[in-house]
């Protein structure tokens, strides 16, 4: 999955962060699908429903999003790749989309340090969902990575034991 030629007619956003985390710690973060609906905004459900044999990460997950009365479950093909700190989620064979993928890649910085990158790009079949959806625009994806770095923070704090 590549964003280089996604089509001009999808919306697509993207950010990124700078954190004070190692790469690893960031992409068990991101790997971590089951937990999306702590922190995921509009993610009312996560779960992995299959895992690759060998490393035990997603290789299929059902989310259900939820937004302004509306509520959708969808399952995603996943690839995780530790050595590259990428994953990738497409949804596009769901009725629900006309496309759907999402990008998280990390990078190694200096001084321990990482940076967070989220890509999504989409389009629904729906009508209705289309124009809502425009409504959102970036905002989805600052509040996405907006969680996720709570969601890091928390998940650290509690591995070394340190209480919030």
């Amino acid at each position: 999955m590549s964003f280089r030629c996604t089509p001009l007619l999808f919306q697509t956003f993207t950010t990124s962060r700078l954190m004070s985390f190692p790469p690893k710690f960031l992409f068990s973060v991101v790997s971590d699908i089951d937990t999306y609906k702590e922190f995921v905004p509009f993610c009312q459900d996560s779960k992995v429903t299959t895992r690759d044999e060998k490393t035990n990460l997603p290789t299929t997950a059902d989310l259900t999003i939820g937004f302004r009365g509306f509520s959708e479950t969808f399952d995603s093909k996943v690839q995780c790749n530790p050595e590259k700190l990428t994953v990738l989620a497409d949804a596009s064979h769901h009725k629900l989309f006309s496309y759907l993928k999402t990008q998280w890649q990390i990078h190694e910085s200096s001084n321990n340090r990482s940076r967070v990158e989220l890509s999504v790009a989409y389009e629904f079949q729906n009508p209705l969902y289309r124009f809502m959806s425009k409504m959102a625009g970036q905002a989805a994806a600052t509040d996405i990575i907006t969680g996720f770095v709570a969601q890091a923070r928390r998940k650290y704090n509690n591995q070394i034991g340190f209480k919030v």
